[in-house]
């Protein structure tokens, strides 16, 4: 099952030098499982960001929080993803 992921992070944040990736996944799954895939495979990012899903449960791990949209609308960790979903991947920031 084909899928498109977009980052609109810093690649020193990622550890991913492309903005755009096309990835092949085995079966539709959860946006959480998915994320945890992106952390293995990329370590930097699963470094950075996998801790601030709360997956492990430690908070002094917490890591800067994401917004992540699929096909243009906000996704929770539970949302699934599938064949042709484009997921975008933002830095969740506030200024003031």
């Amino acid at each position: 099952m084909k899928i498109k992921v977009k980052f609109y992070l810093s690649s020193k944040l990622t550890g991913i030098n492309e903005d755009e990736l096309n990835m092949e996944l085995e079966k539709e799954i959860f946006l959480e499982e998915f994320l945890n895939l992106l952390g293995e495979k990329y370590p930097v990012f699963g470094k950075n960001f996998i801790y601030s899903l709360g997956a492990r449960g430690d908070a002094k791990k917490a890591r800067i929080p994401l917004l992540i949209m699929i096909n243009n609308k906000y996704s929770g960790l539970k949302q699934t993803i599938k064949q042709g979903d484009v997921i975008e991947i933002f830095l969740f920031a506030a200024g003031g």
